[in-house]
């Protein structure tokens, strides 16, 4: 049985998104959003259009909430999901999210759309989705979608290597 649904995984800066990047370039059929660091910057990529929306915002305002050291842009959160959805609708066959965190785990961020999409992928044999996850959220990801060895692949990056 194919596994439809890819786990990247590692700590922070263990070259989870560059190890994505590479394996986006190989699929035919991929939509979705990557983050791209570009100095202090944070920004959301669409896979499809190549469009870029910036994520971290250095001044606090009603479109931004802090979370530790970070200010986060609602409104780039909006912009993600509706690309997701846009991926959905067009029939791409992979659908990508880099990444998954702990504002999804509580219910914010790309949620509820991301618990949407794991709900098609597991009814849905054509469809598969790739997602980054920080390996210390990995097993509560797991538990959140009642996912286990049989229906996932996951993918340890370590230090800029798969293994």
């Amino acid at each position: 049985m194919k596994k439809r649904i890819t786990i990247i995984t590692g700590p922070i800066k263990s070259g989870k998104t560059t190890h994505l990047e590479k394996l986006i370039s190989s699929l035919k059929d991929a939509g979705g959003i990557t983050q791209i660091l570009s100095g202090s910057k944070r920004f959301l990529h669409d896979i499809s259009s190549g469009e870029q929306v910036e994520l971290t915002s250095q001044t606090f305002d009603k479109d931004t909430f802090k979370i530790g050291k970070f200010t986060f842009r609602k409104s780039a959160f909006i912009w993600a999901k509706e690309k997701l959805e846009n991926s959905l609708l067009s029939g791409n066959k992979t659908i990508v999210i880099d990444e998954y965190g702990p504002l999804e785990l509580n219910g914010e961020g790309l949620e509820p759309l991301f618990s949407e999409i794991i709900s098609k992928i597991k009814s849905n044999f054509d469809l598969q989705v790739i997602v980054v996850v920080r390996d210390k959220l990995l097993k509560e990801f797991l538990l959140k979608f009642e996912l286990d060895e049989s229906e996932v692949k996951i993918e340890i990056i370590s230090n800029n290597f798969s293994q």
